[in-house]
């Protein structure tokens, strides 16, 4: 087995109330804060280009991050993202502050992993839908992970708040695979 450990290469959170406002700080926020009919949605892009074509990602895999406002324990989905040109800058209503997205509040698709935070702090969230979404960006989204967090009936109340990549403590991607057999990393030398 090998593994893979990284941090967001960007990460932001859009919110529908400013549709216009880019929401990239040290914290990625997601759901619908107590009292209030405002809604966020938390994105986060990885990059796993090192691991090799061919290999299999494992359930073993996790996101870590820590919690650091939570609003109850909300169902929640991590959502792929298919406008892969986003950037900090993105808002509810443009992925890079000037493009619409093809849909307000992100252009998302399956496949899905659902998961359920509980309280403040450390919080991992593994498993075979984890796999399955990592598979799939090394597979068919040239090894580019592109994730929006959402509350799954984003009416009641339930919100989270996570360092950023800019936070205290950064989510944390670890991917463990296995190479496809016969792989062997070739060195070569001048």
């Amino acid at each position: 087995m090998s593994q893979l450990i990284v941090n967001p290469t960007k990460d932001c959170h859009i919110e529908k109330d400013a549709p216009t406002t880019p929401g990239n700080s040290n914290v990625v926020w997601y759901g619908v804060p107590a009292k209030s009919t405002d809604l966020y949605r938390g994105l986060l892009h990885f990059d796993i280009s090192s691991i090799p074509n061919g290999s299999t990602i494992l359930s073993t895999s996790s996101l870590a991050v820590v919690i650091g406002t939570s609003v109850g324990s909300p169902p929640s989905t991590i959502k792929r993202i298919t406008q892969t040109a986003w950037t900090e800058g993105a808002t509810w209503n443009k992925y890079d502050g000037t493009t619409n997205w093809g849909v307000a509040g992100g252009d998302l698709s399956t496949p899905d992993v659902p998961f359920t935070p509980t309280g403040t702090g450390a919080f991992s969230i593994t498993g075979a839908a984890l796999a399955a979404f990592l598979q799939d960006a090394l597979d068919n989204r040239s090894k580019s992970v592109n994730m929006a967090v959402k509350t799954d009936d984003e009416v009641s109340t339930g919100f989270q708040e996570w360092d950023s990549s800019e936070g205290a403590t950064p989510p944390v991607l670890t991917v463990d695979y296995t190479t496809p057999t016969g792989f062997h990393r070739m060195m070569f030398g001048g």
